[in-house]
């Protein structure tokens, strides 16, 4: 914030405050949760798995773990970003305990089984359906304007979506 340097410090201590927050709420029942976002588009038979993203680090200080074999993707592009396809046949990367999809045409978080089109798509590909966070209903498609372009700028908004939908699930 240009020029307002009290009020974004102030809004920088309230929000790891909030973090802080819902660390001790959830910490204990949400340890060792593992997560994974990915990019989908109806319509492709692949993923693309993003880590290094600015929500890895909120995740990690509320008590999520993205599995080590996803940190170890080489880094693409600018600002720390790793990115991997992700094609069926290697599921076993992205088998964890809570999925995000990221999409561009849905404003709201949605679990994947509550969309049709996504439900289509699980019924033609059983090996999703395999997927610990599909078995569980713990996959969700969420917004990518915020969760994914938004960076910085948007992780308050992810963790309002995770604290809303998410977090209250795992306990």
């Amino acid at each position: 914030m240009v020029g307002e340097t009290a009020r974004a410090e102030t809004w920088i201590l309230d929000f790891e405050q909030r973090i802080e927050t819902l660390a001790n709420t959830y910490g204990e029942s949400i340890a060792g949760t593992t997560y994974t976002t990915l990019s989908y588009q109806p319509g492709q038979r692949q993923f693309h798995m993003v880590t290094g993203h600015d929500l890895d680090l909120a995740f990690q200080q509320i008590g999520l773990t993205r599995p080590s074999e996803q940190t170890d993707i080489t880094p693409v592009g600018v600002g720390g970003l790793r990115r991997a396809d992700i094609s069926l046949e290697r599921l076993d990367l992205i088998d964890t305990d809570l999925l995000f999809f990221y999409n561009y045409q849905y404003p709201n978080i949605q679990r994947v089984d509550e969309l049709p089109e996504l439900s289509l798509f699980l019924e033609q590909e059983p090996l999703l359906r395999r997927l610990q966070a599909i078995e569980t209903r713990r996959a969700f498609v969420v917004p990518a304007n915020y969760w994914f372009l938004g960076r910085s700028m948007g992780i308050p908004l992810v963790v309002d979506d995770l604290e809303a939908a998410v977090l209250p699930l795992l306990t």
